[in-house]
């Protein structure tokens, strides 16, 4: 029984420390635990009213750092149980039911975690005390890993609003003076496309980085990507014509590459539509799925 429950303990921290290093140190990927913490909590809070989904990504955030730190704690609980009250030391405070029992682990694991250290209960066999500073570790690591991740996402929210509020005035710009695009001269058309290519490029590579952004909706229609990422798509379209010059119909098509691998990111991990939609099809999904209105519609890029 001692070996099973500190094995399990062993697996509960391993899993964990796994999940953390895939989602704050993988470029490429997302802890499992982190996906489906956070979809768990969009869900739900995609059944509320509109108002308490902009609240899904905070929720989501406290809730994988919570998850995290549980396993950890009872992780270390588990290892700590079958040894008390033998293996430690305890302060002449502590009465005799204060001295075993999983609540005694659980309080053991939480203050070592948390590195506060009361040193009311100290391990006295060696290997015991190893895993006291190495659970004292991980959530040193876990606080402070905290911290920066909460800035690289907001900092991504950041960028996303300022492309989709630039996208806005663009499109107000255009509809409100009666100008089209393709009637400005190639080279501003070409600096304009090039920009918001590489912008919407970056921010892709930040979603496949920082998955849980997705679960961060903007309130204002005028800075939220979901609604504006349409636009880019109409955009693309309209100047991809043929009768405008070849300069200007490659930056097109790669604005219209970009979108297509914007979409595709979206594609399986957030939204399930069928491997055979479109690019319009998976970015209407976007916006649905963010409870958007869609107000341009098109055919598909």
């Amino acid at each position: 029984m001692t070996l099973l429950l500190v094995a399990l303990g062993v697996v509960l921290i391993a899993f964990a420390v796994y999940d953390i290093f895939e989602t704050l140190l993988d470029p490429e990927d997302q802890g499992r635990l982190t996906d489906w913490v956070s979809w768990i909590t969009w869900k739900i809070c995609r059944k509320g009213p509109l108002s308490f989904l902009v609240y899904a990504g905070p929720i989501a955030y406290v809730a994988v750092l919570g998850s995290w730190a549980v396993l950890v704690v009872i992780g270390g609980a588990l290892i700590y149980l079958p040894f008390l009250p033998e293996s430690f030391v305890f302060s002449s405070n502590l009465v005799e039911d204060e001295r075993t029992g999983f609540l005694t682990a659980i309080y053991l694991s939480f203050v070592t975690f948390s590195t506060l250290g009361y040193g009311d209960i100290t391990p006295t066999a060696g290997w015991l005390r190893l895993v006291g500073p190495a659970q004292s570790l991980i959530g040193f690591f876990l606080l402070s890993a905290a911290i920066t991740w909460i800035l690289a996402i907001y900092g991504d929210i950041g960028t996303r609003r300022n492309l989709a509020h630039e996208t806005t005035l663009l499109m107000e710009t255009l509809e409100n003076r009666g100008i089209h695009l393709s009637d400005l001269p190639s080279e501003t058309i070409e600096n304009l496309l090039g920009q918001m290519t590489s912008r919407l490029v970056n921010l892709t590579g930040s979603l496949e980085q920082f998955p849980i952004t997705y679960y961060f909706r903007i309130t204002d229609d005028r800075q939220s990507l979901a609604v504006m990422v349409l636009f880019l798509c109409e955009l693309s379209d309209e100047l991809s014509k043929e009768s405008l010059p070849k300069e200007v119909r490659l930056q097109a098509g790669m604005l219209s590459g970009a979108l297509d691998h914007f979409a595709e990111s979206l594609q399986g991990r957030f939204l399930t539509i069928g491997s055979g939609a479109s690019t319009r099809e998976l970015l209407e999904a976007y916006a649905a799925d963010h409870r958007r209105t869609i107000h341009q519609p098109s055919e598909d890029c």
